[in-house]
């Protein structure tokens, strides 16, 4: 139980490093935990949406699960567990999808305000390449 809640505390509050988010960590997270790779990610709303989709789908299942009398397509209940199964096995992966790539992209933003500055420090220099290459030029 101590695990879980520590888990829970460390997913709750992400890192403000930016480049300390890891796409695999926020992965496992979110497998493990409900809406824990979008917690780690910094996008606790969608966690919480996510993980109670995990969750009333999960329990959902379950309890149709506990009620079936035969195992054929015909009991409702089976029917039940199945369609409430397929939901949690399909909101499970897309939040696990959905953990990586905002992993990935966490630093989008910085990136491209640094290429944005980049180039327009080169338009601002005349057009010339103020990078290695441009030193190297005009050396020669």
């Amino acid at each position: 139980m101590k695990v879980l809640i520590s888990f829970v505390v460390l997913a709750a509050f992400p890192s403000k490093d930016t480049s300390v988010v890891s796409p695999s960590k926020a992965a496992l997270m979110s497998a493990i935990l409900p809406g824990g790779g979008q917690f780690y990610t910094g996008q606790p709303i969608k966690g919480g949406v996510l993980g109670g989709l995990e969750l009333f789908f999960a329990y959902n299942a379950l309890s149709s699960y506990s009620k079936i009398n035969t195992a054929s397509s015909s009991d409702p209940y089976f029917q039940k567990f199945m369609s409430n199964a397929l939901w949690f096995l399909a909101v499970w992966g897309y939040s696990i999808i959905d953990a990586y790539v905002s992993a990935h992209l966490n630093d989008f933003e910085q990136k491209s305000n640094e290429i944005r500055n980049d180039v327009s420090n080169k338009f601002k220099n005349g057009g010339q390449n103020v990078g290695k290459e441009g030193v190297e030029r005009r050396l020669r």
